[in-house]
């Protein structure tokens, strides 16, 4: 089961993060490269499990769509 990382702006938290997953030998996806996500009121998310279609978040928000892709991912 891979580890999943969301939109993390902190470069050192990013690396932290990176560094975990390389010591628990767990594949890393990342938001914006192994996870993305398109759309505006349905959305598709894609991992490099596969992907899913015309799914929308549970609640409205800016950053739902993200953790929506996030929840997928994992």
């Amino acid at each position: 089961k891979p580890a999943v990382m969301g939109k993390v702006d902190d470069e050192n938290a990013r690396n932290a993060i990176r560094r975990i997953a390389r010591e628990a030998d767990a594949e890393l996806w990342e938001f914006g490269n192994e996870i993305q996500v398109s759309g505006s009121k349905l959305f598709e998310i894609t991992t490099p499990a596969g992907r899913i279609s015309d799914i929308h978040p549970g609640i409205p928000g800016a950053v739902q769509p993200h953790n929506l892709a996030l929840a997928v991912a994992a």
